[in-house]
């Protein structure tokens, strides 16, 4: 699927302070690289930080000691070669012989300390056109009677899965209320996520990730696993909100049959479901 670069409603361009992150994890210091997820805008400030955790305090990084190179946005972003949407050059050796960085460091080492690069981005995606693509499809492939569907007359029922990441997409898809088509007929009658904990994605966003998630130790505000957790609508005792993942679909009477298995990583990893 395509997507068009999104634009302001007076056909300027959109841009967002932006941050992208890695962590290395590696004491192989020519695995120096970080991708950028969108391109950066020209002429603008940006900035390299480093930090032991999520909660500690980010020490800002000389520019001597990274680079950034642009890309032309020819493949998936975060993508660290010369046809990603561009990428930052660190000099690990040089951060962790300087003794100003030590506190971003464990021991003197970064191997699983959190760089950010913080910088204007430019030119989003509607990534959340994704469900939209997902659900004309299996209405197409279910319902459409010309010669132009394959399938013509032989689906009576129809059940979305995925694994991990894509079982948080399937939750995502039937939280946004795409179970049915835009005449109210079932898309997916059951749904079977598998290992997604209480996750969402980060996907229906302006500056979107849609395969990044928050983690323990990385990426750790990434937005999918915020309020609600459950199918069932229950009150946020902290906002007092009402909602949950089957709200919309108890709306316009479309309620799948639902099968959600986790595991105890899931447990532990990912919050699982109440």
């Amino acid at each position: 699927m395509t997507l068009p670069v999104a634009k302001n409603s007076n056909g300027t361009k959109i841009t967002q302070n932006f941050q992208d992150e890695i962590i290395f994890d590696s004491s192989d210091l020519t695995v120096n690289k970080l991708g950028l997820y969108y391109f950066r805008a020209p002429n603008t400030v940006a900035t390299l930080t480093i930090q032991l955790s999520a909660e500690s305090k980010p020490i800002t990084i000389d520019s001597s000691l990274w680079t950034y190179t642009s890309g032309p946005g020819l493949l998936e972003g975060g993508n660290t070669t010369t046809n990603g949407y561009g990428f930052v050059t660190i000099n690990r050796s040089g951060i962790m012989a300087d003794s100003k960085y030590a506190l971003g460091l464990d021991n003197g080492f970064d191997y699983g300390s959190i760089y950010h690069f913080n910088y204007v981005a430019i030119d989003p995606r509607p990534f959340g056109l994704g469900f939209l693509g997902i659900r004309d499809l299996i209405s197409f492939l279910r319902y459409d009677q010309t010669s132009m569907n394959p399938l013509k007359g032989l689906i009576k029922m129809s059940i979305g899965t995925g694994i991990s990441q894509s079982g948080r997409f399937i939750k995502d898809f039937l939280y946004l209320g795409y179970n049915n088509d835009n005449m109210n007929r079932w898309v997916f009658e059951g749904i079977l996520p598998l290992v997604s904990g209480a996750r969402r994605t980060f996907t229906n966003y302006r500056f979107a990730k849609p395969g990044d998630y928050s983690r323990q130790h990385e990426t750790h505000y990434t937005p999918g696993d915020q309020f609600p957790f459950t199918y069932t609508v229950y009150k946020d005792p902290i906002t007092n909100k009402y909602d949950g993942i089957l709200k919309k679909a108890i709306a316009r009477g479309k309620v799948p049959k639902i099968y959600h298995w986790d595991a105890l990583t899931v447990d532990i990893k990912l919050y699982k479901n109440i």
